[in-house]
Order: structure tokens, then C-alpha cells, then sequence
């Protein structure tokens, strides 16, 4: 799906030129996790479907973004005692969320049914349900792609939902706490327009050609991968829960006393984990450089499970290496095009006497905000200028 990533990346590019100031000043201010969640969003969508929605260059989101993300901020309604809300969803919600499951059926029907008639895509590239339906009769064998059980074409529209949910959400939000640690630590930045020049070249404007030619070196960044690994390791931004085995117990550091698991959820506390001292050294510092030390260095990772954005085991994140990818080769083609900086003093004057200028958390103005998966707060305000003599991308 490279060149299919490619293009799309390539319109995120665009975009944040034609956003930045002329003669090398900056932009008018906008919230970049909009222009990031339009990107990955015609990613998911691609991957999954096989459809382009064009989000990135709509003036008005799709029926089936709008009702996405509907569906996701009904699902954080609850009750909810630290913030005095004894009730949770209200009918209007309930209806709210059958009126959206129906909008999402009804246009993913289409592409799922369009997939039965032609068969599985037997090309380089298939989508998520290219792959599910090769397996239709797995757990019916008098199902076919000719008459489908209805049980597997539920399952499916589930199974979608949830991949164009997971897939553009935390990829989006990571996207922007990568642009803002980059922006915090200029030097590390530096190492990494550094490693793309070494292997793509020193010419911005090649580097979707060279990529293209040889997508191999996308897996020749180590630097790159290191920011984006120390980015999901500060910045983890969802866990799982896993259901213990019979005779699984819990004990404290130091202590013999054993907690029974049996029966409960248990939650990996991944920002603990990620920032824990005895697993890290300087644990709340950004240093990509400890993925990229060899085994004994001090700073390479004591335990490599402590690492765990993506949560481990047979059961970790299915996305994972296309989220990768994506990071990736936003991080190749916008490092060395445009400069991304926050613009609180920009977002404060729009906002008014709404701004919440003291709003803060270690002093920093952007943090970890809303329900569900966490966001950037407000969106991350920032403006963006063109680099110095660095030419435009092109497609």
C-alpha cells in the first residue's frame, strides 16, 4: 500500500505549504489534529475499505466520518462520580447511537457487497475486507461468497468499525505529540533531517520518488523509528484489559502478600510502566538515541515488555506495523519541508475571553485531554512555515 500511503501523505504536505506564511514567515494559526485525523482517516479508509473519502480535501466532513466519531463520543457517556454525573447515556443518546450504527451499515454495506460480487482481490494490494472474506466459511462451510451467513457479515461491519476507529484515532494524536517533542528538543530534530538526508538524499522534493523506487528504505531509519518509539513510550496513548487465568495472582515489590486475579480485569498501566526508573534511565527525558544504543548501553531499555503502546503478546495492536509506516513516511516527507510550532498566543486571542491561558500541566499548555483515547489539548493550535531553501514535495 506504499504508493497509496504515499499520496495521501503527499496531500497532508500540500496542505501544510499552502498553510504557511510567505517569504519564509509563519502561517495563520489552525488546530493541527484536525488536518491529522483527515490524513489518517483517508489512510484507515483506504486499508480497510478500499475507498477514498478525500477527507483531507473536503470543505465538510463524509456521512461516515460524521457518524465515526459520533459514535465514539457517545461511547464515553457514563456515569461518572469525580465529575458529578450520576447518569450516564440518556434515550436520546441510545437513539443517537442506533441512528449512527444504521448510517455506518448502511455505507459499509456497499463496499462489503461489491467485494462478494468480485471476489477477494487477489492483487498486491488488499484491503481489510479482502482478507476477511477469503475466510467466509470458516465457521460455516455451507457459506460462501455467492450466499454469505448473515452472523459473518455482522461480524465484519463490527470488525470495520472498529479498524477505522483504532486506525486513524491514536495515529493522529501521535502525530502530533511527535511534532511537538520534536519541537522541544531542536537537536534532536536536527539528527533527524540528518538520517533522510544519508538515505534519501539531500533534496526534500526526491523524496517521494526515492521511496517509490525503494521502499526498503523506509526500514533504513533507525534515528526515525527511535523518535517515533520514544514518542509512543512518553505518550502511550491507550491500554488494554486482559482476563487473568485460574491461580493468577498479584504481589507488591517487597511484600508477600498475593492479590487473586481471578475474575477481574487487569489493566496494564502503560504510562506508569513507560516512565517507570526501573526500567528506564532518565525516564521522562525524550532520547531516541536508546533505541538505537546495542543491549548493555544504559540507556537501552532494561525490560523490552516495558515498551507496550501497542500491547504485546498474541494479542497486541493488528495495526500496529501500518501505524508504523504512516509515522514513518509523515516524518520523512514533512521534517525537512515545513517548521511546526505552537500558537497558544494566537489560539488564546481567537478564543477570547474563552481562552484558558493558565491552564496548564508541568507548564506545558498542551496535554493529554478529553475521554476515551486521549487528545491533544484544543486540538494542538500551531502554525507552520516553509524551511529555508527547501523546495515543495511533489506527488
Amino acid at each position: 500500500m506504499l504508493p497509496e500511503l504515499i499520496e495521501e501523505v503527499s496531500i497532508f504536505i500540500s496542505l501544510l505549504e499552502g498553510l504557511a506564511g510567505s517569504e519564509g514567515k509563519w502561517g495563520p494559526m489552525f488546530q493541527l489534529e484536525e488536518k491529522t485525523t483527515n490524513l489518517t482517516f483517508d489512510i484507515i479508509c483506504r486499508a480497510a475499505l478500499g475507498l477514498r473519502l478525500n477527507e483531507q480535501q473536503r470543505t465538510e466532513s463524509s456521512p461516515l466520518k460524521l457518524a465515526l466519531l459520533d459514535q465514539i463520543r457517545l461511547m464515553s457517556l457514563g456515569a461518572n462520580a469525580g465529575r458529578a454525573l450520576p447518569i450516564g447515556r440518556m434515550p436520546w443518546h441510545n437513539a443517537a447511537i442506533r441512528r449512527n450504527n444504521k448510517t455506518l451499515r448502511d455505507l459499509l454495506m456497499p463496499q462489503i457487497q461489491s467485494k462478494l460480487e468480485t471476489g477477494p482481490n487477489d492483487s498486491q494490494v488488499r484491503t481489510i475486507i479482502d482478507l476477511a472474506i477469503k475466510y467466509i466459511d470458516k465457521d460455516d462451510p455451507n457459506a460462501s461468497i455467492a450466499t454469505p451467513n448473515a452472523e459473518f457479515v455482522d461480524r465484519l461491519i463490527s470488525n470495520l468499525k472498529a479498524f477505522l476507529f483504532a486506525g486513524h484515532d491514536t495515529t493522529a494524536a501521535t502525530l502530533c505529540l511527535m511534532f511537538k517533542l520534536l519541537q522541544d528538543n531542536p537537536e534532536c530534530l536536527a539528527k533527524l533531517r540528518a538520517e533522510h538526508d544519508a538515505v534519501l538524499g539531500p533534496d526534500p522534493s526526491h523524496a517521494v520518488d526515492v521511496l517509490k523506487k525503494s521502499p526498503h528504505l523506509l526500514y533504513s531509519l533507525p534515528y526515525t523509528l527511535g523518535v517515533i518509539k520514544e514518542t509512543l513510550r512518553l505518550n502511550p496513548l491507550a491500554a488494554t484489559l486482559r482476563d487473568p487465568p485460574p491461580g493468577f495472582f498479584l504481589t507488591a515489590p517487597g511484600s508477600s502478600l498475593r492479590y487473586p486475579m481471578e475474575g477481574w480485569g487487569v489493566w496494564l498501566s502503560a504510562p506508569g510502566v513507560a516512565r517507570n526508573p526501573n526500567y528506564w534511565l532518565r525516564p521522562n527525558e525524550f532520547i531516541p538515541e536508546r533505541w538505537t544504543v546495542p543491549d548493555g548501553d544504559p540507556l537501552h531499555p532494561v525490560n523490552n515488555h516495558a515498551w507496550a503502546p501497542f500491547s504485546i503478546g498474541p494479542r497486541n495492536c493488528i495495526g500496529m506495523e501500518l501505524a508504523l509506516v504512516e509515522l514513518r513516511i509523515v516524518s520523512v516527507l514533512v521534517s525537512r519541508t515545513v517548521e511546526i510550532e505552537e500558537a497558544w498566543d494566537d489560539w488564546d486571542k481567537q478564543r477570547g475571553s474563552k481562552a484558558t491561558p493558565n491552564a496548564k500541566i508541568d507548564g506545558e499548555r498542551l496535554y493529554w485531554a478529553g475521554d476515551g483515547i486521549v487528545h491533544p489539548k484544543d486540538g494542538m493550535p500551531v502554525h507552520v512555515r516553509l524551511r529555508e531553501h527547501s523546495p515543495a514535495v511533489s506527488a
